[in-house]
């Protein structure tokens, strides 16, 4: 057990050079996790201008998944009246829509990673804007629920498929900015589609909300057929990856070796830059035209598709690292459903009495909020967790992201106890839209903390542990979406909002606790993980 490299804790950096291994343009000494190979194929050696291209349209796909899946929120009240579905089953269909936004995962994300990212990505999109054109005429309580069902799955892969998206293109030293981009798009498309989507309603009907979310899945559906390359890459985690503090010894036999027949790249020198090498126009049509195939894109290698690897979410449970990252993005989705479910309510009542637009707008404090907490968890993590791995002689540990966790500690239950308690006091507007603003700063500090942790302690198998942490996730959701209104007539809105808050902190405090225990959490995995990966032949992302 002891001989055994603890998963996660890799070599980040090689001050002294000794290591002959590829490292990083801009920082000669950081070393590249994971190796890229010699194939100008491999998305790792993909040009920036080519990377960029791919990862907008990423976050694009994620803005408009998320936001023709949100948008219909402002007019559950007209669908209640035109339809007669009592609100009850309308939450209730809400509420099984965010269970299957998880759980589709173990149909959909074994798919993403034997067959390709594009057929998933395309499909997702299609079927996506194909329910929300069917819920444009639901009339019962049967055909909401099929409908949210239904829509659940085919989004699912907007929880999940971009964060492999995001590894695929990316080296572990930068992920976390990459991360936050994808977070923003994800937070912020639920958040500005209703501003858009009332107006809409009101002016003209909630039929039209649905129907303009159709129009533009279809076209961008369309658009990225023709945009989107595949990422899909099978790349076998090289030796670098594994030196740990005390192995220098082993450097020599740790070496990066490329392929039988490969040539290596220089080790400061990874993207193939636009214009390094002469292509000629026909060729570039061809590996355009090569591009658009759905399929195709597998290695030889690769390990087939398996009941069992699809299965593989539910063996890591095991884990203490993904209850973790279950639980701290779990209680995310809570308070999100928290601040949903109180803000209308809040605002339209004495003494605010903001209309329907109004109160869209205050959704405005949650995209600045948000904004700020996706850079603080975002490129401020990568930069905390390389200064503390320098500190490390070189070392990085996964649990070197979490010291961000002090910023949300704070802020948390100072957002809660500032709309909770301003509101019971009814206290000037601006003061709810500070504490509004509090709390969606932690939402994707939540998110992009737990994600990157996961990934970084089981990267091997990222993708089955990130579908794990979601299934834990989006089950907290679906049951918390039952209890929040029961707890507020229960508890009255000032106690129900202090109790939210001093659970957050306590959540957001298992921060530190990790920090301490997680190393040792993840050595006792070792074994079985490395065991599991050997089995299943898993790539390094």
């Amino acid at each position: 057990m002891s001989d055994l490299p603890v998963p996660g804790t890799v070599r980040l950096i090689d001050a002294g050079g000794d290591l002959s291994v590829k490292h990083g343009n801009e920082k000669a000494d950081i070393v590249l996790i994971p190796q890229p190979s010699s194939n100008p194929d491999d998305p790792l050696n993909w040009s920036w201008r080519r990377k960029t291209h791919n990862r907008v349209w990423q976050v694009l796909w994620t803005f408009i998944g998320v936001a023709i899946t949100c948008a219909l929120a402002p007019a559950y009240p007209m669908i209640q009246e035109e339809t007669g579905i009592p609100m009850a089953n309308i939450t209730t269909g809400v509420g099984l829509m965010y269970l299957f936004l998880g759980w589709g995962n173990v149909i959909v994300q074994p798919w993403a990673l034997y067959c390709g990212r594009r057929q998933v990505l395309l499909a997702s999109l299609l079927a996506t804007s194909l329910t929300v054109l069917w819920s444009a005429y639901v009339q019962s309580s049967g055909e909401w629920y099929a409908n949210r069902i239904l829509m659940g799955i085919s989004n699912a892969p907007v929880e999940t498929l971009v964060e492999i998206l995001v590894t695929d293109l990316s080296f572990t030293h930068e992920r976390g900015g990459y991360m936050s981009a994808y977070t923003w798009t994800l937070f912020n498309g639920a958040f500005l589609a209703p501003i858009a989507s009332g107006y809409i309603a009101q002016n003209m009907s909630w039929h039209w909300i649905q129907w303009i979310g159709t129009i533009i899945g279809l076209v961008t559906t369309v658009i990225m057929f023709f945009s989107f390359e595949e990422t899909m890459f099978f790349r076998k985690t090289g030796p670098v990856e594994f030196l740990q503090a005390g192995s220098s010894k082993d450097i020599e036999q740790q070496q990066h070796k490329p392929a039988a027949g490969e040539k290596d790249l220089p080790p400061a020198e990874v993207d193939i830059a636009p214009g390094e090498i002469s292509i000629p126009s026909h060729s570039k049509w061809r590996r355009y035209i090569r591009t658009l195939r759905l399929w195709g894109f597998r290695a030889p290698d690769q390990p087939p598709f398996s009941l069992k690897l699809s299965l593989l979410p539910f063996g890591l449970l095991r884990y203490p690292v993904i209850w973790f990252s279950g639980i701290l993005i779990g209680s995310i989705l809570a308070w999100f459903n928290v601040l949903n479910a109180t803000t209308a309510e809040n605002f339209g009542s004495e003494p605010y009495n903001f209309t329907t637009n109004q109160t869209g707008l205050t959704y405005l404090a949650n995209v600045i909020g948000s904004t700020i907490g996706c850079f603080l968890a975002g490129s401020l993590s990568d930069a905390v967790a390389e200064f503390l791995a320098r500190r490390n002689n070189g070392i990085k540990e996964p649990e070197h992201r979490l010291w961000l966790g002090v910023i949300p500690l704070l802020l948390h239950p100072a957002g809660f106890f500032l709309y909770g308690i301003g509101a019971a006091h009814k206290l000037h507007w601006v003061a709810l839209v500070f504490g509004i603003g509090f709390i969606s700063a932690t939402l994707p500090m939540g998110s992009l903390i737990a994600l990157n942790y996961v990934i970084d302690c089981y990267k091997e198998a990222a993708s089955e542990a990130i579908v794990a942490v979601i299934l834990i996730r989006n089950t907290m959701g679906f049951v918390i979406t039952y209890a929040i209104s029961p707890m507020i007539s229960n508890m009255g809105l000032q106690n129900a909002f202090i109790l939210v808050g001093c659970l957050g902190a306590a959540i957001w405090g298992t921060c530190f606790l990790t920090i301490w225990a997680g190393k040792a959490w993840r050595s006792r995995s070792a074994k079985s993980y490395w065991n599991i990966v050997e089995e299943h032949n898993l790539q390094a992302h």
